[in-house]
């Protein structure tokens, strides 16, 4: 058997190296002739892809006034939650904001009205698991009502046509026509990054920059989620698998050492037993009669569960050894995956075979004989593998196989050079402080989730330009939310003009990759990249030339946080929540603790001309003998006026300064972070009109 796995994986190898590079698509370097244009269309926003980020994105462009067109594959929308089926939401709590918080709710009570509880996963009751269709359907209900969003599903992007480090249109199919769209930005929302790489923006592909790729570069593992649920009423015949799948020898001691009949149902204790394994992923059941009984964290009511995704033992490559008397694991999914097609949907199939294979171990060998794939999820239309044309599949697999979800997971996309990357100490989290330790001045989103590499950790995989070190996965094994911030410059590519990057497709490392692919972050980048493309076209710049203070100000008043700080004193819903934020990330105002801002505390004249200070660079006098930097005691509203008129006209950032009501009230901090906004706001105000003048 050990032996037939190392002769499994050096095939995997020489596949790998033998297949012609592939940088996107050879449709994308046919010349404009060759593909006959039945129709032009024009819109302000494209978005590649609509999977979370690219939904997120559409969304937020659209409610800013712009017209938008999602352009997508495959027959559905939500990609890694939906095309790939993982529908459990990768989410540590203190994300929860934006339209990210606002899917959460709207999926909560889809299943509310049913009293069918979505907080039953394995690590937590505060969690979120939803189906597939239930996200698609809540996705489509979300882009549909704000009137600006055109969906085209099942539509491929041919080719993209760019000038002078500019991209101006694309080229799309459906059905055997050809259409040109025209847009003022684009947005890359694939899962893969697939669209990025036809516009000649210089990508990532493993720990290289293409087509500098070395041979052993590899990605993080793939993994094709299946749903599947008991059926009470009985497994339909064609569902059940009654012969071992192909290669299903070669598989089973990596699902024993996961998931056994005598296994643990305790958290992080492998192997799992089944109700554990259920757990992991755990799905809601409204035909359930046992529903409303199952809890997640807690092992007690984890028989009660009826539907769940495979998610757990079968990892592509994964860790099958390759020889008997040693630990030497897989060498990892080569980086070809996202540059090679035909190397793709081999792997693809690898992938999807070996979840087959998982199905036929649970009916067999963990006696779950009336569980088998869902057959309703509204799948069943395959866009990776090519089911039809799979001559080493047994047609007996068939019925089982066309109910998998059309895409595996894939977790490391094709990441674009960006005007700036981030590397392992944009994410390096303090242990003591539970965050970045600096502010970065541009951050556009923020997120929590540790660096998670799925495969091989290989320190020689990472990129030796951005100077990521082993010991900076760090947090992997402690899975409490640490934040760090991710900057608007990450989205925009290095050179090309009328394109930004979502999803795991922003300018990272390897490393950084593992901490913001997941489901909350990707919502985020999403909104962001959107509220940048609107704002692009309001303004009528290219989005790397966007001020960041428009983007954040707006994200923050759509109840997003772009916020190191968890504090307990203030919320996205709070009245200056966008004002106290900003003051904030620029710096303007200290003297907050990790998690309380004191709104309503008084503030102190040394404190109120250090700001003035940090928010001018200049060193001001006050119009007071008495009050000065030593001063410890609080001004007054009126006070406040007073400096604001003996300054006027020495600097241009306070001029438009409105006099404060209430002269005999202390100034507090929320008033001081109020001021320092608008003047912040006034000031790049006059600045773009300055620059439109010129």
């Amino acid at each position: 058997m050990y032996r037939k796995a190392r002769s499994f994986v050096c095939f995997l190898l020489v596949l790998s190296l033998t297949l012609p590079p592939f940088a996107g698509t050879a449709l994308a370097k046919k010349k404009k002739a060759e593909l006959p244009i039945s129709s032009t269309e024009n819109y302000d926003v494209v978005v590649v892809g609509a999977g979370l980020s690219g939904v997120s994105a559409a969304i937020s462009a659209a409610r800013l006034g712009a017209s938008v067109l999602v352009v997508e594959d495959s027959y559905v929308v939500g990609g890694q939650a939906v095309a790939s089926a993982v529908s459990t939401m990768d989410d540590m709590a203190k994300t929860r904001f934006g339209i990210y918080k606002e899917f959460l709710d709207r999926a909560s009570d889809y299943y509310k009205a049913t009293n069918t509880p979505v907080g039953i996963c394995l690590f937590g009751n505060d969690t979120f698991a939803f189906e597939p269709r239930v996200i698609d359907k809540t996705l489509r209900d979300m882009m549909t009502e704000t009137g600006k969003i055109s969906l085209e599903c099942g539509t491929r992007v041919l080719r993209a046509d760019v000038s002078n480090n500019k991209l101006l249109s694309i080229v799309t199919s459906k059905g055997g026509q050809h259409k040109l769209v025209k847009a003022h930005v684009f947005i890359d929302a694939t899962e893969t990054g697939d669209f990025l790489s036809m516009t000649g923006a210089r990508f990532r592909v493993g720990n290289g920059i293409f087509p500098k790729v070395s041979q052993d570069a590899i990605i993080q593992d793939i993994t094709y989620v299946a749903v599947v649920r008991e059926y009470k009423e009985g497994l339909p015949k064609e569902l059940f698998l009654a012969n071992k799948p192909p290669h299903y020898d070669e598989f089973v001691e990596e699902f024993r050492a996961k998931v056994t009949k005598e296994g643990s149902g305790v958290s992080g204790q492998l192997p799992f037993d089944v109700y554990a394994h259920a757990a992991y992923r755990a799905l809601p059941d409204e035909a359930s009669p046992d529903r409303d009984k199952i809890r997640g964290g807690g092992n007690a009511t984890w028989q009660y569960i009826t539907r769940t995704g495979i998610n757990l033992a079968n990892d592509w490559p994964g860790n099958a050894p390759l020889t008997e008397k040693n630990s030497t694991f897989a060498p990892g999914l080569p980086a070809k995956y996202l540059t090679d097609p035909a190397f793709r949907r081999e792997s693809n199939r690898y992938a999807m075979m070996k979840t087959l294979c998982f199905i036929y171990y649970m009916q067999h060998e963990l006696g779950l004989t009336n569980w088998g794939v869902d057959d309703s999820q509204n799948f069943g239309r395959n866009v990776s593998c090519d089911l039809d044309d799979w001559n080493g599949m047994p047609r007996e697999f068939m019925p089982t196989l066309k109910l998998f979800p059309p895409k595996p997971y894939v977790r490391e996309s094709k990441r674009i050079v960006g005007a700036e990357t981030m590397s392992s100490k944009s994410v390096r989290r303090d242990p003591k402080f539970k965050r970045v330790l600096f502010y970065n001045k541009g951050a556009v989103a923020i997120g929590e989730y540790p660096a998670d590499l799925h495969g091989n950790w290989d320190v020689t995989k990472l990129e030796e330009d951005l100077l990521d070190k082993r010991e900076d996965f760090g947090g992997v094994s402690s899975w409490e939310g640490k934040l760090f911030q991710i900057p608007m410059m990450a989205l925009v590519p290095e050179k090309i003009d009328g394109l930004l990057a979502a999803e795991k497709n922003i300018s990272t490392s390897r490393l950084v990759n593992g901490a913001v692919r997941l489901h909350p972050v990707t919502f985020h980048t999403g909104q962001a990249a959107g509220t940048l493309a609107a704002i692009a076209v309001r303004q009528g710049k290219e989005p790397r030339n966007v001020n960041a203070l428009f983007v954040q100000s707006t994200l923050l008043e759509n109840g997003c946080s772009i916020s190191l700080h968890t504090f307990k004193d203030i919320f996205p819903v709070s009245a200056h929540w966008k004002e106290i934020n900003i003051a904030l990330l620029y710096e303007y105002l200290i003297n907050h603790s990790e998690h309380a801002f004191y709104c309503n505390r008084e503030v102190m004249w040394s404190t109120f001309l250090i700001t003035m200070h940090s928010l001018t660079g200049k060193k001001f006098q006050s119009p007071f003998a008495d009050k000065t930097l030593d001063t410890k005691e609080p001004i007054k509203r009126g006070e406040v006026n007073r400096f604001f008129a003996f300054h006027k006209g020495e600097c241009k950032i306070l001029n438009p300064f409105v006099p404060l009501d209430y002269e005999d009230k202390e100034l507090t901090r929320e008033d001081l972070a109020c001021i320092v906004y608008d003047l912040v706001m006034q000031d790049a105000e006059r600045k773009e009109k300055t620059k439109i003048k010129k």
